[in-house]
C-alpha cells in the first residue's frame, strides 16, 4: 500500500497557494468523491495536505492525527517537506513532531 500523495491533490495543493481557491476546492471535491468511492483506502496525508494549502489548519490536523494514528511513512517528513510549511508556526506542528520523535 502506497501513501504518496495524489498528483490531482497537489496540483489542489498548487492552486490554493496560488490563491486559486475555487480551483483547489475543485480537486477537494474530486477527493471527497474518490474517498468515498474507496472507503477501504487511506487518504488522510492527501486531505492533510489540501486543507493545509487551503489554509484550513484544523481540517489539516485532524487529518495529520490520523495518520500519525495509522503510522503513515511520509510522515517522517513532516519536519522538513515543504508542504508542511504553512503550519510551521502552529504549535499543533511541534506537539506533532514530538509526538512522532522528530523534535
Amino acid at each position: 500500500m502506497t501513501h504518496a500523495i495524489k498528483p490531482f491533490v497537489q496540483l489542489g495543493y498548487a492552486y490554493a497557494l496560488k490563491g486559486d481557491i475555487s480551483t483547489a476546492e475543485t480537486y477537494l471535491q474530486k477527493l471527497k468523491d474518490e474517498a468515498e468511492t474507496n472507503p477501504d483506502k487511506t487518504y488522510s496525508l492527501d486531505f492533510a495536505t489540501l486543507y493545509t494549502g487551503l489554509n484550513r489548519p484544523d481540517e489539516a490536523f485532524q487529518y495529520l492525527e490520523e495518520c500519525m494514528k495509522l503510522k503513515l511513512g511520509p510522515m517522517t517528513f513532516l519536519n522538513i517537506s515543504p508542504v508542511w510549511k504553512p503550519l510551521k508556526s502552529d504549535p499543533r506542528l511541534t506537539q506533532a513532531l514530538i509526538n512522532i520523535g522528530l523534535h
